[in-house]
C-alpha cells in the first residue's frame, strides 16, 4: 500500500525451470523445478553483514519445516534495507546555469538460495518513483558435465569447454512470478499496449511521422508474448472508477518486462519435449488469469 491506496496483495516466485539442451542421455530430460523439487525456501541462506547485505539492516529469520515436519528457524533469512539508487531527477536550466539534482533512495528487500551449484539473489526494489523492480541474478557454479561418448572433446555441441574435458551445457533459466495486483481495489484489468506506427494519411498524418500506442483490454484469460519492435508493455488498471485527477484516465500500473539487459526467448525446448509440457508456463512470456476462489 502507499498512503492507504493498495497496489498489490502477493508478489511471489512460484515456480522455475532450467532446461538444457544436450541431447545426450540423460541430459534430454535433464530439467530443475528449483521451486517445487528442491523447496526454495528449503534453500534459504543466512545473510551476513558486510557481504550479503550493506547499511543499516533488518533481518527476518525464516520458520520452515524439516523432513519430519519438525520446525526449524533460519535466522537472517531475509534481508531489508535502503540503498543509494542514483539521480532520480535532474535538470541544469541553460538559460542561466543552475541547476538541480535530487539523488534516488530505494527500499531493498533481498534472499539468497543455494540451488545444489547455483545461488540465486532475489531483490525486490521499491523506488521513490513509485516502480516496484523485481531483479534475480545467478552466482555459484555452473551444472558441468565431462562431454558425451562420440563428442569432439575439445568442441562439445551443446555446450563451452571450460576447463579441459569440462562441458559447461546451453541451458537457460526461466522464471514464473506470480502477481496478485490490486491497484486501488481489487477490481482491476489488464490491457496490452503496442508502440505502432500510423499509416500515411493526408489529413492525419501526412508527413507520416506519426506513431503511439495502441490499447488493447484482455478480456479473456490467456497467454501473451513479449514484442520488443513494438516495445510492448502491459497495464494493471483500476476498473472501480478511479482515475488520475491529471489524465482523468483509470489509475493502473504498468508491467514492463527485460528492464534489464537484453529482451529473452520463452523456453526454447520443443513444444513435444518432456520439459515444455512439464514447464509449460515458460512458453509465454506473460499469463493472465482472473481471480477465482474455488481454485484455490
Amino acid at each position: 500500500q502507499f498512503n492507504d491506496r493498495p497496489v498489490v496483495n502477493r508478489l511471489s516466485l512460484v515456480e522455475m525451470a532450467v532446461p538444457y539442451a544436450d541431447p545426450n542421455p540423460p541430459f534430454s530430460r535433464k530439467c530443475a523445478f528449483d521451486v517445487g523439487d528442491y523447496g526454495l525456501g528449503f534453500c534459504s541462506n543466512s545473510l551476513e553483514l558486510g557481504c550479503d547485505c550493506l547499511g543499516h539492516i533488518h533481518y527476518f529469520d525464516a520458520a520452515l519445516n524439516d523432513s519430519q515436519g519438525k520446525p526449524y528457524v533460519i535466522k537472517k533469512a531475509i534481508c531489508m534495507h535502503e540503498e543509494d539508487d542514483g539521480i532520480l531527477w535532474k535538470h541544469v536550466e541553460y538559460r542561466n546555469g543552475h541547476n538541480e539534482a535530487r539523488r534516488a533512495r530505494e527500499l531493498v528487500i533481498s534472499q539468497i538460495c543455494t540451488v545444489v551449484n547455483y545461488e540465486y539473489l532475489f531483490y525486490i526494489r521499491f523506488k521513490m518513483s513509485g516502480e516496484i523492480e523485481y531483479e534475480i541474478r545467478l552466482s555459484g557454479e555452473l551444472s558441468t558435465n565431462a562431454p558425451s561418448a562420440g563428442e569432439d572433446a575439445e568442441n562439445p555441441d551443446h555446450g563451452v569447454l571450460v576447463a579441459q574435458n569440462v562441458n559447461a551445457q546451453i541451458h537457460q533459466h526461466m522464471f514464473c512470478a506470480r502477481l496478485d495486483m490490486a491497484v486501488d481495489g481489487d477490481d482491476n484489468t489488464v490491457s496490452e499496449i503496442d508502440m505502432v506506427s500510423h499509416p500515411v494519411d493526408p489529413v492525419k498524418n501526412p508527413h507520416g511521422n506519426v506513431f503511439g500506442p495502441v490499447e488493447t483490454v484482455l478480456e479473456t484469460e490467456g497467454s501473451r508474448t513479449y514484442d520488443a519492435n513494438k516495445a510492448r508493455y502491459w497495464k494493471v488498471v483500476n476498473a472501480q472508477g478511479k482515475v488520475n485527477p491529471i489524465t482523468n484516465k483509470p489509475t493502473a500500473y504498468k508491467l514492463v518486462p527485460f528492464t534489464k539487459g537484453p529482451a529473452q526467448p520463452t523456453v526454447l525446448t520443443n513444444d513435444e519435449s518432456a520439459v515444455s509440457k512439464k514447464g509449460y508456463f515458460a512458453t509465454k512470456h506473460l499469463w493472465v488469469t482472473p481471480y477465482d476462489p474455488e481454485e484455490r
